[in-house]
């Protein structure tokens, strides 16, 4: 098999593999992990936001954080609005979940957007950490 042969067959085979975490049923330890997730990712971009809040954090690093973490979240939405869910996990928490990642996933592309804006890095402090506690409270009541 020549390399570009290969190359093609990995990038199908992995694929395959991450096409497979999306969808499927929210047991609840999956909806645990994910809600988990989101607490852990939350809190991560509060710490962010708190830190240019201060202007503790250059702008250029504030903005690519914000990136990453922000697609993170947003690969989360993404996935855990593709379940489907059954008794063990009532439709409602899941979608209450997608719709915190998604806010999240929003808060972290205008800090993105606007590394230097201290007010702006204020309200999304507050904002994410209040997306992490009630993660949390979720995750803690699958």
């Amino acid at each position: 098999m020549t390399g570009l042969a290969t190359r093609c067959v990995l990038a199908l085979v992995a694929t395959l593999l991450l096409t497979g975490c999306a969808g499927g049923g929210m047991s609840s330890y999956r909806f645990e992990r994910d809600a988990a997730s989101l607490t852990s990712l939350a809190s991560d971009g509060a710490l962010l936001a708190d830190q240019a809040a201060k202007g503790r954090a250059p702008s250029q690093f504030v903005a690519v954080h914000a990136s990453e973490v922000g697609a993170e979240v947003g690969d989360l939405a993404s996935v855990v609005r593709s379940t489907h869910s059954p008794d063990e996990v009532p439709a409602g928490k899941v979608t209450r979940l997608a719709r915190l990642a998604e806010r999240a996933s929003g808060l972290l592309e205008a800090l993105e957007h606007a590394p230097n804006d201290q007010a702006l890095a204020r309200r999304t402090r507050a904002a994410l950490s209040d997306i992490a506690d009630e993660a949390e409270m979720l995750g803690e009541s699958a």
